[in-house]
């Protein structure tokens, strides 16, 4: 009988595997991604982000609102061109992870789709509709396109966190079998 535990399993990684294990795989959005592929790329590229906004905030701590902000824009520079480098890795493991637990990388359409009424809210657009036409049934079609909202990036949020389906799904074999070639589970 084997009793070993799977947080002892060989194929375990950490978190700096996991995380260069995504640049590895640049932009696939085929296969499947576990909690820790997600996660470890997740956290870092956060923290990173932080520190470089940081960094772009600098000046205008030291420098002044006007001479500040104009050396803001050049301290800045960094954190565009990381965020451009993660743009695709980053949506290749969400998909890969959404992948693991069985479900479409549709959804992360759906959770961009879905969060566009956000702005549309803030901006004003939507409630000046609502008051110009006076009709009870814009602020029902907006509070259901909010809810909607709500409830596609909460779906999506908690099946970020759900176990991968164990063994192969129609997205691949399981990544926790040989994570570091997610392809050949041997």
């Amino acid at each position: 009988m084997n009793t070993m535990n799977p947080a002892s399993s060989p194929h375990q990684l950490g978190p700096f595997q996991a995380f260069s294990l995504v640049w590895s795989r640049y932009a696939e959005f085929q296969g499947r991604s576990s909690r820790m592929e997600f996660w470890s790329f997740y956290i870092i590229y956060f923290f990173i982000s932080f520190f470089l906004s940081l960094f772009a905030l600098i000046p205008l701590l030291l420098g002044g609102l006007i001479f500040g902000a104009f050396l803001a824009f050049f301290f800045s520079i960094p954190g565009v061109i990381f965020w451009l480098l993660y743009l695709i890795p980053y949506h290749a493991v969400w998909v890969r992870r959404l992948h693991d637990v069985g479900s479409s990388g549709w959804w992360v359409f759906w959770s961009y789709a879905s969060l566009a009424t956000i702005p549309l809210v803030k901006s004003g657009l939507i409630p000046d509709a609502i008051k110009l036409s006076g009709s009870e049934e814009h602020i029902e079609t907006l509070t259901l396109a909010i809810m909607f909202a709500v409830a596609v990036n909460l779906i999506v949020f908690i099946m970020l966190f759900v176990d991968g389906v164990p063994g192969t799904n129609k997205y691949g074999p399981n990544p926790k079998l040989n994570p570091t070639n997610p392809n050949n589970p041997f």
